[in-house]
């Protein structure tokens, strides 16, 4: 089973980051307040798939799993304890920072007055991390949240059942997680109605915090912010439609919008709402007391991904990545570095393509290929290694020779709702495919009779955002994969 927090990640890397490749920009716009040098990205700016904001600091994650840190450094803030490397996510509080590691446990470091930076044991099982003013939370793979540091008003009190969280975010003196089921659960100081969620209280997909407000970003692409509004930071700007991301600083509020751009509203006297221009090709958007900070990228290649599996014969195979300011861009499929075909000379800027097939005998069964694409103005990307499976029908009447019972990742993953699973057998036996939902309900259930060796497929859809198991059993072969469903 695949270990959770970096599959996670693929969350944030699929939304946002949509795989920072060689040749492509990552790099961090910052704006607003600069006395404590907080925008003062340190160079290179290029090759960053994360970023944060803490109080008057900075924090990036380069694609190579190593976090650089500048601004404020009066605690400590900004000196990533060794060994800097092999983290996966980054996030602040107001004068701390977090890690997140590819092993699972966080890394916290600066001001630790209220042990905010002292993780609870075991430190492990984590898969998303988030800094409060002076408090921290942690999401397990089980779904439930951790919390430590300041409690001054109940902020690490997580609320029963602490069960069926997928997300989690931080105020100045609150908490916010996001559940399974779409919900949003606030607890800690509620002077302003920041834990006070609007009705109805549902199909919430990502949440954020600021010093006395909370925000919540709606399936549907809507913001919707609650609490403390002095500033206007809860008045979100028509048209409140197309986004994709939400973050909170103090006393201001961000959102990301699908074609690229930002939005800021509220406080804004250190110009942290006067996004740069051009604003546009941002991919993440995250924000501090009085300063803000974007992602921006050129050329990034989502789709194909390390998940992928191609079978022969099969057509209409999607190709994706998200383009800024080209017009076109040539799409070519590499064995490594050795060339093996051009699948578009020019294909339009719309961010997808898909390849009509069928997949050439040629295109080798097992070798691990690689799509290069490059838009008309010099920026390049590589996908993710992929696949190629033997031709197999789903009915199973050829056999490919395989030897191995093996379950596949689903493919894409994340997904919108509908998925492919791949899954190998050596002989002719019965295969059950069972989706599992985070509290371990079974949401759906394929079974299949007598299937002859070879590569099959299954088709899974219909399914609400959140994380899945999904389960394959054939005779005595059970093994799971961990799926994601995004909307």
């Amino acid at each position: 089973m695949k270990n959770l927090s970096v599959l996670l990640l693929s969350v944030a890397v699929f939304l946002l980051v949509p795989g920072v490749s060689e040749g492509s920009d990552g790099s961090i716009v910052a704006w607003g307040d600069n006395y404590y040098g907080q925008c003062n990205v340190p160079a290179p700016n290029e090759g960053f798939v994360a970023i944060a904001a803490g109080q008057y600091h900075s924090l990036g994650l380069k694609e190579d799993g190593s976090i650089v840190v500048w601004g404020d450094n009066g605690y400590g803030q900004c000196n990533v304890p060794a060994p800097n490397e092999d983290f996966v996510a980054v996030a602040a509080g107001g004068y701390f920072s977090l890690g997140l590691k590819a092993n699972s446990s966080i890394v916290a470091w600066g001001h630790n007055n209220y042990g905010q930076c002292n993780v609870p044991e075991p430190n492990e099982g984590f898969m998303a991390v988030a800094g409060g003013y002076t408090h921290s939370l942690g999401l397990k793979e089980d779904g439930s949240i951790v919390a430590w540091g300041a409690n001054n008003y109940g902020q690490c009190n997580v609320p029963a059942p602490n069960e069926g969280f997928v997300a989690i975010a931080g105020g100045n003196n609150h908490s916010l997680g996001l559940k399974e089921d779409g919900s949003i659960v606030a607890w800690g100081l509620n002077n302003y109605g920041q834990c006070n969620v609007p009705a109805p209280n549902e199909d919430f997909v990502a949440v954020a915090g600021g010093y006395g407000h909370s925000i919540g970003l709606k399936e549907a692409g809507s913001i919707a912010a609650w609490g403390y509004n002095t500033y206007g930071q809860c008045n979100v700007p028509a048209p409140n439609e197309d986004l994709l991301m939400v973050a909170g600083g103090d006393w201001h509020s961000l959102g990301l919008k699908a074609a690229g751009s930002i939005v800021a509203w509220g406080r804004n006297n250190g110009g942290q709402c006067n996004v740069p221009a051009p604003n546009e090709g941002f991919v993440a958007v995250a924000g501090g007391n009085y300063h803000s900070l974007g992602l921006h990228a050129y050329l990034h290649v989502i789709e194909p991904d390390s998940s992928t599996i191609w079978t022969q014969y099969e057509t209409d195979l999607p190709v994706g990545w998200a383009g800024v300011y080209c017009d076109s861009v040539s799409i070519v499929l590499y064995d490594g570095a050795v060339f093996i075909d051009t699948l578009a000379a020019s294909a339009p800027n719309t961010g997808s393509w898909v390849f009509s097939g069928p997949v050439p005998m040629s295109w080798d069964p097992g070798i691990e290929y690689m799509i290069y694409i490059q838009d008309d103005l010099g920026y390049s990307g590589w996908s993710d290694e992929f696949t190629v499976a033997p031709p197999v029908p789903i009915g199973g009447d050829e056999s490919t020779g395989t030897c191995n019972y093996a379950l596949h990742n689903a493919a894409p993953n994340p997904s919108y709702g509908m998925a492919l699973v791949a899954f190998e057998i050596p002989e002719i036996v019965d295969v059950c495919i069972t989706v599992y939902d985070i509290s371990g309900r079974v949401v759906t259930e394929l079974a299949y009779s007598t299937l002859t060796p070879g590569m099959h497929e299954a088709i899974i859809s219909d399914l609400h955002a959140g994380l899945y198991v999904v389960r394959m059993q054939a005779g005595n072969f059970i093994d799971s994969e961990r799926m994601i469903v995004i909307r």
